[in-house]
Parts: structure tokens; sequence; C-alpha cells
């Protein structure tokens, strides 16, 4: 059972590539960077599509191109990928149009935010400091090395909740493009507001427990109704 509609939300959590970041040809230039570094071929674009469109880890989207790697393989593969991300990630990255004022309104409304994301820490804070967005945000949590990521609710229970303890799940709204977003709210108990401009797959477009906007310039007038009381 998801939140009343009737509570307010006070605080509003933000996937970050495909919500308020394209990334996308990030993720690939440095995917391709690390095949070249390590000597394999490039991923079916479709696989690669479909696992940028489902939110997966990194680790995970490795297994899935290279279904025979051990622990080993997938660690060296991480470790160029990250490598190759953080040389040419932000050359490759942008804002997607409105964040920066979409989060500026906000802030100015009193709304309290966080980054929720399956990327890894470090590289969302290098992107926040690059697109000046890091004083919008009281929190960021990425890949944690101790629990899984979304669509786990791991890391609502055990990070976000406590470091809100007066909230309750009412209070959330969480903000993203994908199907982990989707899920991780849901198995949170928390509200959940689709970005159809993201990477999420077309299917997560018909779902209708989502709101869904089609510009972050729609959002704050989505957030204020989820507010309202009644």
């Amino acid at each position: 059972m998801t939140a009343s509609p009737s509570a307010p939300a006070t605080i509003l959590l933000f996937d970050f590539d495909g919500t308020l970041v394209d990334s996308t040809p990030a993720v690939k230039a440095a995917l391709e960077a690390a095949c070249l570094a390590l000597r394999a071929p490039m991923p079916d674009p479709e696989v690669l599509d479909a696992a940028i469109a489902r939110g997966v880890l990194m680790g995970d989207l490795v297994r899935l191109i290279r279904p025979d790697a051990d622990d080993i393989e997938v660690k060296r593969w991480l470790e160029a990928y990250r490598e190759a991300y953080r040389r040419i990630g932000l050359d490759h990255s942008s804002l997607f149009p409105g964040a920066e004022a979409l989060l500026d309104d906000l802030r100015q409304q009193g709304y309290r935010m966080a980054i929720v994301s399956n990327k890894s820490e470090p590289s969302i804070h290098v992107a926040l400091q690059h697109f000046g967005l890091m004083p919008y945000f009281e929190h960021v949590w990425g890949e944690q090395p101790d629990m899984p990521g979304k669509p786990s609710p791991d890391l609502f229970h055990h990070k976000i909740r406590p470091a809100y303890p007066q909230a309750t799940p009412a209070d959330f709204l969480m903000i993203g493009d994908t199907i982990a977003d989707r899920d991780f709210a849901a198995a949170s108990q928390i509200r959940f507001g689709l970005v159809e401009y993201g990477y999420g797959e077309v299917a997560l477009r018909d779902d209708s427990t989502s709101f869904k906007i089609h510009a972050l310039s729609e959002l704050p007038r989505h957030v204020e109704a989820a507010s309202l009381p009644g």
C-alpha cells in the first residue's frame, strides 16, 4: 500500500540519470572506451538500451553483456568503465532543459530534496558540482557497497528514513524515469512521479499508478497537487 494521496509530500527524491541529467551518451561512450581497453566487442545496442531503460546497476549490466564473466572479470570491467567515465563522462552529459530553474523553484517553495540513484556516489557528486546543482540537495544516495540498489527498498529503510526521523512515507515523493524507480517507490510505500522524457521503457508510460510529466517544467504543479489535502 502506497502513501495516501491526501498527505503532503515535502521531501522529493530525485533519480539522477534520465531524470535531471541526460547521460546516456556518457554511459555509451565510457562503455565503448572500456570495451576498447579490454579488447572486447561492444554489446548489442538493443541489449544496452534495454538495460539503461530498466535502470540496472553497472555490475548487473556487465553480467548482462558478459554472462560468463566471473567476479574478477566483472571487477575489471567496472574499473575500466569507471576510469573512462571519470575521464570523458561529463563531456557527454547535459542537464535536461529547465533542471536548474525547477530545483530553484522547488527550493524556494520549501521542499527538501535528495538524490536517490543506482549510479556511483562519487560520479554523482562530480556531476552535481560540474552542473552547479549540489546546493539544492540535502543528501546524495547512490550505489551502496553494503546493500542492493533500486528497486530494493533497503536504501529507503536503512538510509533515507533515518535521515528524516520525523518523516512518514506520506512525506516522500520519488521522481524518476525507470521501472527500477517505480518499483523502488512501491516497495518503499511512497508515491511516484514518472518523467516520460527519460530512458524508461515504453510500457512504463502506460502505468496508471503514476503521475506523468513530459518536461521538467510540468513538475511543480504535480508536486503541488500531491501536497494539497483532499
